[in-house]
């Protein structure tokens, strides 16, 4: 319940913050039962992950392939807790209880890949922790490149968690310029989500190195 809660509210507040800073205008984020709901029309689903020796079943499995293989971008925000302190063991987790999930093997997030770059130039991707970050892509033969799945144990939704008093949780590292490192990649994630690899095409190179410098 209070993993949830924080979810709620960090995907609550990193939607306020995206329409304070783009043009992008979100709604209330909707809280999904995958066995019940329709999901196709969703850009991102975002999972926070709980360790679990549980497989997730075929008819579930199936609707987030069907989800990813349209686009749709699934993140897993692993919700670690002391006997998983890397993000080597929640990746291993996760790949145990999706099995079944058609995805290629998870890899680093580079900055040289699009989601460092689709709104805000990063170099990390912290929230609450500042660890690597994964990605997979499905498996359909034009996927365009667009990432799929993201991994993570970074704890971003709690990085972003308001309450009337401030923010919920702390920084682990004490530096506060994570926080901000934090939602900016809340907006990349967005963007990116609504565009794919727009921002990897020729023509825009010229403006992303003059930004660079």
């Amino acid at each position: 319940k209070v993993v949830d809660e924080i979810s709620k509210n960090g995907i609550l507040s990193i939607s306020e913050y995206i329409t304070s800073k783009t043009s992008v205008i979100l709604g209330f984020p909707d809280e999904i039962d995958l066995d019940e709901d329709d999901i196709f029309y969703y850009p991102i689903l975002y999972f926070p992950f709980i360790n679990s020796k549980k497989t997730v079943g075929e008819k579930k499995i199936r609707k987030i392939q069907n989800f990813i293989n349209n686009g749709g971008i699934l993140i897993f925000d692993c919700k670690n807790n002391f006997e998983k302190l890397f993000i080597d063991d929640c990746l291993d987790d996760i790949l145990l209880n999706f099995k079944d999930l058609d995805i290629t093997n998870p890899i680093k997030l580079q900055n040289n890949n699009t989601l460092s770059k689709s709104f805000y130039l990063l170099k990390e991707f912290p929230g609450r922790r500042n660890q690597d970050v994964f990605i997979s892509f499905n498996n359909q033969v034009n996927n365009n490149e667009v990432v799929s799945v993201i991994f993570g144990i970074n704890d971003w939704s709690g990085s972003w968690a308001k309450s009337k008093n401030g923010f919920e949780l702390p920084i682990l590292s004490e530096n506060e310029e994570q926080r901000t490192l934090s939602f900016r990649f809340g907006v990349n994630i967005i963007i990116y989500s609504l565009t794919g690899n727009y921002k990897s095409d020729q023509v825009h190179v010229p403006e992303i190195l003059k930004r660079m410098n």
